[in-house]
């Protein structure tokens, strides 16, 4: 004789209830940025996520050098974005290799700025970052900055003296910094 067996509906029931709080959770998850989506190197995927500022993760290479940025979520109106740069461009001086490269820095962009351009291509981005990144990037200015003031010391000594020397004498334009701070 064959007897048949009658599942319970306490399993069953059990049973749905594991699956609910399994979405939940898996939902949760997400929302708040346990769970980032894996952009990979899909900036169009990364865009999207941005506009939104949704958490997720994207790889990007720039003038040969490996980016990664991290949406972490929103705070208020600003969307938190962690940009590391991971590796440096072949035949990168090992001195800068060592002040960037494995550094990061902690962005708070407002979501207008974002929606308007897209996360990687914020004008003036530095602006809104902190950390180890940053202080290399203005570190590395300082120091270009220093040594074409060092190399035209001398010249622009001699066109001070003059000025003082001669007040209705012009000085040379070409070796004044202009906006960007780049002596001509």
């Amino acid at each position: 004789m064959i007897r048949s067996k009658r599942v319970s509906g306490g399993f069953f029931k059990k049973f749905l209830i594991f699956l609910i709080l399994f979405g939940i959770v898996t939902w949760l998850a997400f929302a708040y940025g346990w769970i980032k989506k894996d952009c990979v190197q899909n900036k169009k995927c990364f865009d999207d996520a941005a506009k939104g500022c949704k958490p997720s993760k994207y790889s990007a290479v720039k003038e040969g050098h490996l980016y990664s940025f991290i949406i972490k979520g929103s705070s208020k109106d600003k969307c938190r974005i962690s940009i590391t740069l991971q590796k440096m461009a072949s035949g990168t001086p090992r001195n800068i290799v060592d002040s960037f490269e494995g550094k990061s820095m902690e962005c708070l962009v407002p979501q207008s700025r974002i929606e308007s351009s897209g996360a990687e291509e914020i004008k003036g981005l530095i602006s809104y970052c902190t950390g180890p990144l940053k202080e290399s990037i203005y570190e590395l200015i300082i120091q270009k900055l220093y040594g074409l003031l060092i190399k035209n010391f001398n010249d622009i000594l001699i066109q001070v003296q003059d000025q003082i020397l001669n007040p209705t004498a012009q000085i040379n334009a070409t070796l004044i910094p202009n906006k960007t701070g780049i002596i001509k």
